[in-house]
Formats: C-alpha cells, sequence, structure tokens
C-alpha cells in the first residue's frame, strides 16, 4: 500500500523505527540475578521508541511510521495504536514472524529496567525504508536504534539528500558504541540535527572519540562539536541544547513520577513536532519537557 500524493504532502514528521508491545511487570523491585520476586500486577501496552515517538509527534503534526510489524495479537495492538491517533502507517510492513515485545519491570517509584526483543523491528531494512522517505516527503526524520543500523543510516542519509532535518535519539546507545569504528553510523552521525541524548548516553558516546567529560554542561559542548546541534536530558533537572545560537538550559516541569516509561520518547516526539512547526530547538526543547513531564505524571494505562 503507496500513499496518494494528497497523504505523502502532508506528512511533516516521519518517524523510522521500533514498535513493542509491552508487558510491564509491577513489582515493589526488580529481581536481583538468580532471585525471583513476586509481582502485583500484569499489563500491556502499545510501546517501542519508534511507536512512541510518532504517537508523541502525531499529537502536533501529520506524522507517518516507517517499520515492520509481525503475524500476530502485538501486530494488531500496535496498528491499531498508530491509525487510531492519527498516524500514516501506509509503509508500516507486515513479516510472517512476532513483533517486537519488551518486558518491561516497573516499581513504585517509576523507576523502570526494560528488556527488548526485536522480533519484526530487525527486519526494517535500509531499502525500505529508502523508498518510504521517498514517498513520504518528510520535513524531520525521527531515528532511534531499536531497529538495524543500515536503516538509520539509510534514512540520515535520504534526509541528507532532500534537504530534510535528521533527528538522532541513539537508544539503546551500545548499538552506537558497539559499532565498528569504520561503519557509516560513525560517519553520518555528524549529521544529526539534534542529537537527542540522556547524560549517560552522551558520556559513553564522547568516549568513542577520545573526548570523555563528567559534568553535564561540559558533555553538552563537547558534542555539539561532533554534531549539527545536540539536546541533552537530565532527568528531573532538565536539559541542555546548543546549537548555532549558543548553549542553553531548559528547566523540567516540577511533577510526581508515576511511570518514567515513554517518558524520553515523549520528549523526542514532541520536540520533533515542534520544529518542524518552525520553533527553535530551545522552545521545541521546552515544549518537550512538558510533554516528559505529563508523560511521567500518569500511569501508562490512563495515557
Amino acid at each position: 500500500m503507496h500513499p496518494t500524493p494528497d497523504v505523502a504532502d502532508a506528512v511533516a514528521v516521519a518517524v523510522v523505527g521500533s514498535a513493542n508491545l509491552d508487558l510491564v511487570v509491577h513489582a515493589a523491585r526488580p529481581p536481583e540475578p538468580g532471585e525471583t520476586v513476586m509481582g502485583d500486577e500484569l499489563t500491556e501496552h502499545p510501546g517501542g521508541k519508534g511507536l512512541n515517538q510518532a504517537l508523541a509527534a502525531a499529537r502536533l503534526a501529520p506524522t507517518a511510521f516507517v517499520g515492520a510489524l509481525g503475524n500476530d495479537h502485538a501486530a494488531d495492538v500496535l496498528l491499531a495504536a498508530l491509525t487510531s491517533s492519527g498516524v500514516e502507517t501506509a509503509f508500516v510492513r507486515r513479516t510472517r514472524g512476532a513483533s517486537g515485545v519488551a518486558v518491561v519491570n516497573l516499581a513504585p517509584d517509576g523507576e523502570n529496567s526494560i528488556t527488548v526483543m526485536a522480533g519484526s523491528n530487525g527486519e526494517v531494512s535500509a531499502e525500505e525504508t529508502i523508498r518510504a522517505l521517498t514517498a513520504l516527503r518528510p520535513r524531520i526524520v525521527v531515528t532511534q536504534l531499536e531497529t538495524p543500523v543500515d536503516a538509520v543510516v539509510a534514512a540520515a542519509d535520504w534526509a541528507a539528500a532532500h534537504g530534510a532535518r535528521w533527528v538522532f535519539n541513539p537508544s539503546p546507545v551500545e548499538q552506537f558504541t558497539d559499532a565498528p569504528a569504520d561503519h557509516p553510523v560513525r560517519t553520518v552521525f555528524a549529521t544529526a540535527d539534534p542529537l537527542i541524548v540522556n547524560a549517560g548516553e552522551g558520556r559513553g558516546i564522547l568516549s568513542l572519540f577520545g573526548s570523555p567529560a563528567e559534568d553535564v554542561s561540559e558533555v553538552v559542548d563537547r558534542l555539539a562539536t561532533l554534531v549539527r546541534s545536540v539536546v541533552l536530558t537530565d532527568g528531573s533537572r532538565g536539559a541542555y541544547v546548543s546549537d548555532s545560537s549558543g548553549t542553553q538550559f531548559v528547566r523540567a516541569t516540577p511533577v510526581v513520577t508515576v511511570d518514567t516509561t515513554g517518558a524520553g520518547d515523549s520528549f523526542a516526539g514532541t520536540l520533533a513536532a515542534r520544529l518542524v512547526a518552525g520553533a527553535t530547538l530551545a522552545d521545541a526543547a521546552a515544549s518537550a519537557s512538558e510533554a516528559a513531564a505529563r508523560t511521567v505524571a500518569v500511569r501508562r494505562s490512563d495515557r
């Protein structure tokens, strides 16, 4: 299925990424190695960094999702979540295997630990990514690293060739740091505009380039020499933004944390949508911070 020209013209943001069915285990604490812990509740929700970012962006801008789903119950749930939120799904491919699944251990304080099984997300290819973006013609392309790195590179290359802005959220960061030194992702990385990372991810990336730093503001400044622009999130403290106009600090909106799952994705998707509307990076980050605060303030089932 391909979008009509009218649909393609209407797409402002394209998210190339993952979709997972999140199985959330509510327990007093996650188990230690070799330990069994009794849970309080098991719930399931649409998730995956790509899907979450697409849903967040679609609240503010016409958005398409480019990815792969399996042939199972999870795929039905994930596709329904995208379509009901108005996300264009013409380039969501269905595969014969299982969809992506994430097991989320959620503690009462809202903190979580997550194990992801890629499933069909591992079948998102560079060729399909280029074909989808060529048809959709978005002004902003958003990627993460829960899909094959070659698809991420293809999305970045397409954006550079077609005058689109590439927003890169390299998470899980190990997909970037473990890539061979001569992999194209290490080169295309420099075109991120912005690079969105948290403090730990930023430090890990800097170590690859022989420029370690501990202080958050120093991490931001050094990352800014490697990419076109950078947004570094620092949890409840806020975010640092650095582009050609300089470095700014954006305060976080204070809230009582209920569930941190998806907060970073809400931030990234909202930021992309605000950028496509013409906001400055600092203003887009402020809106994204507010969206992330709303996300962590409620349970997944109430979002």
